[in-house]
């Protein structure tokens, strides 16, 4: 479970400001919008190479769907990988 550390209405005023980023709590309600499963992928620091570091939205995986895979790039930004 992801959960927002701090206040919570500090979070929900400073997640309105269109200068900041989303991050794990979006993604786990992008997932029930979407009903879909979102994979998420970095460079591993050590290996320098392609790792899964999280899922969201096990209960929509299925074997019709790939998941929507992002990157994730250590700095708080998000990109599409397909």
């Amino acid at each position: 479970m992801v959960s927002i550390e701090g206040d919570f209405y500090a979070y929900v005023r400073r997640i309105q400001q269109p200068s900041v980023w989303g991050g794990e709590p979006e993604l786990m309600m992008a997932c029930h919008v979407l009903r879909t499963s979102i994979s998420v992928f970095a460079i591993g620091r050590v290996s320098g190479s392609l790792v899964k570091i999280a899922d969201y939205g096990e209960g929509y995986r299925n074997d019709k769907e790939k998941p929507m895979t992002l990157m994730y790039h250590w700095y708080g930004h998000y990109d599409v990988l397909e």
